[in-house]
């Protein structure tokens, strides 16, 4: 699948990635094989979601959880951003602290 541009250059900053649309229950088994893939505990991940059924995912598999969307819809991550525009050092030193 040949990414947008602008995501094709996020893509070079991850060394990881797991997703797609799957079920609550399948999509809670791509998160935590994230973790696998990097070969650190779940509690040590940050899981960055637009989708409440993602959060709920990550939340289920002991992840930390940034919202990226509207903090009144997706109230059950732990640190929500209107959008990855917003990330900078001290949003990066908050999630160390969650």
């Amino acid at each position: 699948m040949q990414l947008p541009r602008k995501l094709a250059r996020l893509e070079l900053r991850f060394d990881v990635e797991a997703g797609g649309a799957q079920p609550l229950r399948k999509r809670q088994r791509v998160i935590e094989k994230g973790a696998e893939l990097l070969g650190i505990e779940p509690s040590a991940c940050v899981v960055f979601e637009d989708a409440i059924a993602g959060i709920e995912a990550a939340k289920a598999g002991g992840m930390k959880v940034v919202g990226i969307g509207h903090a009144e819809t997706l109230s059950g991550a732990d640190l929500v951003v209107a959008g990855l525009h917003e990330m900078n050092i001290e949003i990066l030193e908050k999630i160390k602290t969650l």
